[in-house]
């Protein structure tokens, strides 16, 4: 095979620059929050217009050259870079625009949540976004998107308004309700599969008040009353103002198992301590709870365990509520063992996430490409590590507590087995996309029948598994 000559894009792009191996911020620009999934590319283009990306794109396909696309860098498994082939990088595409009069958000491809966030925050309004703000808008919004805001206003998909993409064939177009009605309905769920995000329109709300929010640690003896509290606030507490997190982990400096709840609640300090009052009393060793800002919450997971530039997986899995003791116990027990023995994994965590389905559950099944519209929970299985030789026996660990839960878990049964943005290590896009899967293949062969985006989950119909960090 002749050797593609990267070089010819550099005069075609006009407003943006393109790297090659010894450039000034090449290295650099493979980065990724995951090293698991930095791969060693042969070109980067830094884009910042709608048609350079055009340009790249039908350059890419003319060459043949294997195409990735970075917005944040926060898949795991790799699918924001490619090794050998060329990476449509929009980290410096990250304007935001907010409109006061209808309360929507218009931000370029390449924004993280922060950016979001916080602009939104200037009006008074907030967004449905992720629980992580350093997450890219484009990752997370494209594959479905959830987060603290979801009981109230549903999934990120749920409040997009339109996004421009850039198509396998270079085209520009604009996806709405109004405007490719089809493909606006694929990339609610499976956006990744079909073009390049080059801006996303959002409905945002007002958000005057403030939130509570933060980490409370509790030790591993209270985990059977903690399991019995989960089911209590999902059958009698989860509304559209609270959620949250429940898991385990052994974070630094000492590195002891606990058990641990990530609680949210949309109003005062006050509210949150009389909602939570039943998880309070059972006497956490450490409690980081407060009121902020709506833009601050998605910072409070940010230093646990979330920091750029470690080895780390991310899977996931759906589960049955309520969560039963023994299955729960059964994870931790499984969970110690992997971190028993494999040196550096302490800080490897579950979390069980329990979100108010209500307003997701709103929207029909096949109205959007996301199955993820379930009263089932989804558990987070975050794997993290120390050198590439763990590789192995960390992902088959991440692979073996997910095969569990579904089991177990009752995450099988249904239409809606894991979510698609964490399931990573290894996954059948039929499984994830279920009643859905067939009608995506069909408008992935229409928009992109030479399967150009495809470094993400396969949507060809061509194979039904991705193994992780696979071409």
């Amino acid at each position: 095979m002749t050797p593609i000559d990267y070089t010819t894009l550099r005069g075609e792009l006009v407003d943006s620059v393109l790297l090659l191996p010894g450039d000034d911020g090449f290295e650099e620009s493979l980065h990724r929050w995951s090293t698991l999934a930095e791969k060693k590319s042969a070109a980067v283009a830094l884009v910042q217009t709608a048609q350079d990306i055009a340009t790249t794109v039908k350059w890419a396909v003319r060459n043949n050259a294997p195409l990735a696309v970075k917005g944040g860098g926060h898949a795991t498994s790799g699918s924001s870079s490619i090794e050998g082939g060329l990476v449509v990088d929009l980290s410096k595409m990250r304007r935001v625009t907010v409109n006061v009069q209808g309360n929507t958000i218009l931000c370029e491809g390449g924004c993280i949540w922060e950016d979001v966030d916080m602009a939104a925050a200037d009006y008074g309004l907030a967004a449905v976004g992720g629980t992580v703000n350093h997450t890219g808008v484009g990752g997370l919004t494209l594959g479905g998107g959830y987060g603290w805001l979801s009981g109230r206003y549903g999934l990120s998909i749920d409040n997009l308004i339109y996004v421009t993409l850039v198509l396998a064939d270079g085209r520009v177009v604009k996806v709405s309700r109004d405007e490719n009605e089809d493909l606006f309905w694929a990339v609610r769920g499976a956006g990744q599969a079909f073009g390049v995000a080059v801006e996303f329109c959002f409905q945002a709300y007002p958000q005057p008040n403030p939130v509570t929010a933060g980490i409370l640690a509790f030790k591993t003896e209270r985990m059977d009353e903690l399991v019995d509290f989960v089911n209590y606030f999902h059958e009698e507490l989860l509304d559209d103002s609270s959620a949250l997190g429940f898991g385990f982990t052994a974070p630094p400096p000492l590195k002891v198992p606990l058990c641990f709840v990530v609680a949210f609640y949309n109003g005062k300090k006050e509210a949150f301590d009389a909602h939570y009052s039943k998880l309070l009393g059972l006497e956490p060793v450490m409690n980081t709870v407060h009121e902020m800002p709506y833009c601050q919450v998605n910072t409070v997971l940010n230093d646990q365990g979330n920091d750029h530039g470690t080895r780390r997986a991310q899977n996931a899995a759906s589960i049955q509520m309520p969560l039963q003791r023994s299955l729960f116990r059964k994870t931790f027990n499984k969970w110690q063992e992997f971190i028993n023995s494999t040196e550096g994994t302490n800080q490897s965590a579950l979390l069980y996430e329990i979100f108010s389905q209500e307003k997701t559950c709103e929207v029909p099944l096949t109205a959007t490409a996301t199955v993820m519209r379930s009263p089932k929970m989804n558990v987070s299985i975050s794997t993290r590590w120390l050198t590439d030789e763990q590789d192995q026996v960390c992902l088959a660990y991440s692979r073996s507590m997910s095969n569990l839960l579904r089991e177990e878990g009752g995450g099988a049964e249904g239409n809606f087995e894991a979510y698609a943005n964490y399931s990573y290590v290894e996954s059948r896009p039929r499984r994830l996309f279920g009643a859905n899967y067939n009608r995506l293949v069909e408008l992935k062969g229409k928009y992109d029948p030479k399967n150009v985006f495809r470094s993400w989950h396969d949507l060809s119909g061509t194979k039904d598994v991705k193994l992780f960090n696979q071409e």
